[in-house]
């Protein structure tokens, strides 16, 4: 492969299979962060008309919270892989990471059923 050097990065020629990989991979954490943020603002913005905290709207900012996470950890995630692609160095997605977002959601979707069944 060849070398290439610029001013802030010395290494081979990415494989483009797997740049692009990645590069899909980092728009799926961002459309995700922004489906999260886009939910929770929606739940926020219905539930607020009788105060700015309550359980309802509590769970909207969790969301969005969530959401800001997905989005800046999506875009750490994917300058971290097109670094280790750019160097050739293995790369893995941890599957504490996975389990970590599937453990979220199912906390979301459970307080949002008890704080409907509740009804604060």
């Amino acid at each position: 492969m060849a070398r290439i050097e610029t001013a802030d990065w010395q290494g081979h020629d990415p494989d483009v299979l797997n740049s692009l990989a990645n590069e899909r991979n980092g728009l799926a954490w961002q459309r995700t962060a922004l489906s999260w943020l886009g939910a929770g603002a929606a739940v926020v913005r219905y539930f607020s008309s009788n105060g700015l905290l309550t359980a309802r709207t509590s769970v909207g900012y969790l969301m969005l919270m969530l959401g800001l996470f997905m989005g800046f950890d999506g875009s750490r995630r994917y300058r971290y892989h097109d670094r280790r692609i750019r160097d050739d160095e293995p790369h893995m997605v941890p599957a504490t990471t996975i389990r970590a977002i599937g453990y979220a959601t199912t906390l979301v979707i459970a307080l949002i059923i008890a704080v409907e069944l509740v009804k604060f």
